[in-house]
């Protein structure tokens, strides 16, 4: 991409057709079920940064979860054998 000028709070840019389409999330030009694109159309970057931002702060945020549900599950590993044992012992 290549800064060709600049306005009110905007920038002119030039960029290869294969960026572009990177950029929007498509491997190329050629890709399946990509859109058209042409003189006009806007690209609303902000709103696909944000997107990835919040995605990747819920990565941390899963992590967390994963961790917890595996604390979890090793507990239950040690307490229902225990479980099972005293209900063998309640039923006779």
């Amino acid at each position: 991409m290549k800064i060709l000028g600049t306005g009110d709070n905007s920038y002119f840019v030039e960029i290869k057709t294969k960026e572009l389409f990177r950029l929007i999330g498509y491997y190329s030009e050629y890709s399946e079920k990509r859109p058209k694109i042409g003189i006009g159309d806007e690209i609303d970057i902000h709103g696909m940064y944000e997107q990835l931002y919040y995605m990747s702060t819920a990565v941390a945020e899963i992590e967390k979860a994963k961790e917890t549900f595996a604390r979890c599950g090793k507990m239950l590993n040690t307490v229902v054998p225990i479980i099972k044992n005293i209900g063998s012992l309640v039923e006779k």
